[in-house]
């Protein structure tokens, strides 16, 4: 439930620039995609086909080519850290609640086998 609490942002930028910075946000989902952020389909085939090597094995994807088989972009949907107490005091909220509801039901059953 918490990744719906507030609705994630998406990013969408060519694979040889830099995005966002995620390294501290809650990253839902990120991998290829086309210009307007669907999902790459095109295969281990067309991934294996742009893939470059140096002397020490592999060393990357080439853009360009991605960019011919329609996976030229990168996606990511997430949570930036800056929300993360706004999602620590809704689950707060959310379990306070629960308790007081279950306190409220305990008092009401205790009262009722005792009378």
């Amino acid at each position: 439930m918490r990744q719906r609490f507030e609705t994630p942002v998406s990013a969408t930028w060519p694979t040889q620039a830099h995005g966002p910075n995620l390294d501290t946000a809650w990253v839902l989902s990120s991998g290829l995609s086309d210009r307007a952020g669907h999902p790459f389909r095109g295969g281990f085939a067309a991934l294996q086909s742009c893939a470059r090597t140096a002397s020490k094995g592999f060393d990357g994807l080439d853009p360009h080519c991605l960019a011919r088989h329609g996976a030229g972009y990168n996606h990511a949907l997430y949570q930036p850290a800056s929300r993360f107490w706004a999602f620590q005091g809704i689950e707060t909220a959310l379990f306070a609640g629960v308790a007081l509801a279950l306190l409220a039901f305990a008092a009401w059953w205790l009262q009722k086998r005792t009378a």
